[in-house]
């Protein structure tokens, strides 16, 4: 009988980086240990932005969705007074366009189909809606209430959105196996394939190119797997509708998609610009991460242009019969997102940069059962990635990556919650970079993509082995950012 993969500890983890450290590096990057609940476990100088998005910067914007117009107020995106004007009136969008191109920052040639698959339906909301794995439910706010996270931990008061997309009666969905992955493969500029690679067979399949009409694909900026493995959201520019062209920004949108890169359902809405005429204003969306219990996607919403903006943490339902809500995280930073769930206790992990005032930034997880985040990881010292951290699937550690002052090497910690301490796992070297991991569903393999210089490669760790083996799985430089 195999051993158990891995011992979870800060022993264990400390004496497999030089086992797990690649080829080239040169040393282990050391991190101190400590801290405390309020604190955080600190890795030793000032953060920086790191963001995926727009960042820097307070802001003081409104964003509407369908009618629903949502005011964001303050100093900073989150910790801010969130106004609701109320829906009405939304129109219907989604359904897939052809021929649909990205051109000076804005999307063109997109047709719509003009279905409500996934799109926006304004006029309704729903009350009380669902909280995200206990706490209290929503009060029924149309789109723009607030989510809370801490404190009351309600995942409610989002606007009904069309018709949701309820799976009728059939053969079960196929699901992805155990040693599948995903990941993307950046085939040129803007053009990424969504790809599935099994660790056993190291077979590859391309789930999708993102094809549509004369256009040979997309961009994919962020890929999350449902708990269930049946489904796969992307962010990305495909599918841009009338509407969406009409804003004149070339804005993500989120699509849900099954295994097989079939079923696309678009979850977003088109996102208004309230910015029309303001040169370099831009809206982000990125890196959907799904619940523990695959009800919810949270994701990156970031609006903004050079002089600065924000980057905050939204939910919508899985199957797209919700608007988005922002998710309230009271705390005074522009940067607000990368969101990762313990895939047992369904609490949410945030990363919050670019603070002002006292407020330090760093890695905050906020419980699911209520309450305030607990400060796990701050940034002294370090600047975080900017990559969404991943949790193990025994919910007992998770995984980032950050760049150290000292040595400007970029290299993957490991945060053990029972212990509270943060340790090196693989150590990044001059001119080589550790980017993200994903752990498998049974802890035994850890998929890591890294840089060198401008190439992207994956390798995999076996923790069933003794001692782990380390191993390349790609070769060919585009492949990169791997989910299971």
């Amino acid at each position: 009988m195999r051993k158990t993969p891995f011992a979870w500890s800060s022993v264990g983890l400390m004496l497999l980086t030089s086992a797990c450290t690649i080829e080239n590096a040169s040393k282990s990057v050391a991190a101190e240990t400590g801290g405390s609940s309020t604190g955080g476990t600190a890795l030793g100088g000032a953060h920086t932005a790191g963001a995926n998005a727009v960042t820097g910067g307070a802001n003081n914007t409104v964003t509407s969705f369908a009618g629903a117009a949502t005011g964001i107020a303050g100093s900073s995106a989150v910790g801010s007074n969130l106004g609701t004007a109320g829906a009405s009136g939304g129109s219907a969008s989604g359904g897939s366009a052809s021929g649909g191109s990205a051109s000076g920052g804005s999307a063109s040639g997109g047709t719509s189909d003009s279905t409500s698959n996934g799109g926006v339906a304004g006029g309704t909301t729903t009350a009380g809606a669902t909280s995200l794995r206990g706490g209290a439910a929503g009060s029924g706010a149309s789109l723009g209430g607030a989510v809370s996270v801490g404190g009351v931990n309600a995942f409610g008061g989002a606007a009904a959105a069309g018709t949701a997309n309820v799976a009728g009666s059939g053969p079960a969905p196929k699901s992805l196996p155990p040693t599948t992955f995903v990941f993307e493969r950046k085939v040129a500029s803007g053009l990424d394939h969504l790809v599935a690679m099994d660790l056993v067979s190291r077979g590859q399949r391309v789930i999708t190119t993102l094809a549509e009409g004369s256009v040979a694909g997309w961009n994919i900026d962020g890929v999350t797997v449902s708990p269930d493995r049946t489904r796969i959201v992307i962010a990305s520019l495909y599918g841009a509708t009338l509407a969406d062209n009409a804003t004149g920004l070339a804005t993500n949108r989120l699509w849900s998609l099954d295994i097989e890169g079939k079923d696309f359902r678009r979850l977003t809405p088109v996102f208004p610009n309230q910015h029309a005429g303001q040169t370099g204003w831009r809206i982000d969306v990125r890196d959907p991460a799904y619940s523990a219990d695959g009800q919810y996607i949270v994701f990156d919403y970031g609006e903004g242009d050079s002089q600065g903006g924000y980057v905050a943490p939204w939910v919508l339902a899985a199957d797209g019969s919700s608007l988005p809500s922002l998710i309230q995280t009271n705390l005074d930073c522009s940067v607000n997102g990368n969101a990762a769930f313990n895939p047992v206790t369904g609490d949410l992990l945030l990363e919050h940069a670019v603070c002002i005032g006292s407020q330090k930034g760093g890695y905050f997880l906020y419980p699911n059962a209520g309450g305030g985040p607990d400060f796990l990881v701050n940034d002294t010292g370090i600047s975080i990635s900017g990559e969404p951290p991943a949790f193990s699937a025994d919910g007992s550690l998770f995984v980032f990556t950050a760049r150290a002052y000292s040595d400007n090497v970029q290299s993957l910690y490991a945060y053990i919650m029972r212990d509270r301490t943060v340790v090196p796992l693989i150590a990044g070297s001059p001119g080589t970079d550790i980017v993200n991991a994903s752990f498998s569903p049974d802890d035994r393999y850890m998929v890591y993509c890294i840089r060198t210089d401008n190439a992207y490669d994956l390798r995999v760790v076996d923790f069933g082995l003794d001692p782990p083996v380390d191993s390349a799985l790609t070769s060919d430089g585009i492949s990169c950012d791997a989910v299971f």
